[in-house]
């Protein structure tokens, strides 16, 4: 037993830590990377890092080579558009129904997964905040029952998450952030579907135009 909470412990902190080096451009996208490098330069063995590459593959962070390595997912503005637009398209449709589903106990339940007014100082304050806000929005879509939404919506905010990590214009704390969730919840309560969707896009409006200047420079 404790050979194998060690393997999950080690496999979890290298996870991270690739995650983190993929997530801040470390490892730089279209970057080729391969098993026996990382071997190197984390000093672990095999199965950790293979574990690591398939979970990053799940996420769509990384690609496979058959037959020769990986490459850290490219961005394009196309990738950047598509995904914006599959978010507002799942988002409208997760809000639309919790506004006409959510029961007060349900409603009680994303109050307390607001989140915790924290300074953001590092990529991994970032990150755990993404963690918190996916966690936030889909709490909002279980609230539809509906099992393939929640599933879209969950794989769309890992891609949105790491196009929100290269905006330049970061809040010093996660205060606004947080009262955008509040005024969510609080749109939900009035059962004001177009209000919460669009409160819910309103960062993602912002930050399109200077991720797309950042992924495709115009000068």
């Amino acid at each position: 037993m404790d050979v194998i909470a060690y393997s999950d412990t080690l496999s979890t902190k290298v996870y991270r830590q690739i995650k983190v080096a993929i997530l801040s451009c470390v490892l730089r996208p279209g970057q080729m990377i391969n098993e026996s490098e990382l071997i190197q330069q984390y000093g672990v063995s095999k199965t950790p890092i293979r574990e690591t590459l398939k979970l990053l593959t799940q996420e769509r962070l990384v690609q496979s080579i058959p037959g020769m390595c990986y490459v850290v997912t490219p961005i394009t503005v196309k990738d950047v558009g598509e995904i914006w637009e599959m978010r507002a398209i799942l988002e409208e449709a997760t809000a639309m129904r919790a506004a006409s589903l959510a029961t007060p106990a349900q409603l009680d339940d994303l109050e307390a997964r607001v989140g915790d007014v924290f300074p953001v100082q590092t990529i991994e304050d970032l990150m755990r905040w993404y963690d918190q806000n996916t966690q936030f929005h889909l709490a909002i879509a279980n609230i539809s029952k509906n099992t393939r939404l929640v599933g879209a919506l969950r794989s769309v905010l890992e891609e949105v998450n790491r196009f929100l990590l290269l905006d330049p214009e970061i809040p010093s704390d996660t205060a606004a952030w947080i009262s955008q969730h509040q005024r969510i919840i609080a749109a939900l309560r009035e059962r004001d579907g177009v209000r919460a969707t669009a409160v819910t896009l309103e960062y993602m409006s912002t930050s399109s135009p200077r991720i797309q200047q950042l992924v495709y420079p115009t000068n």
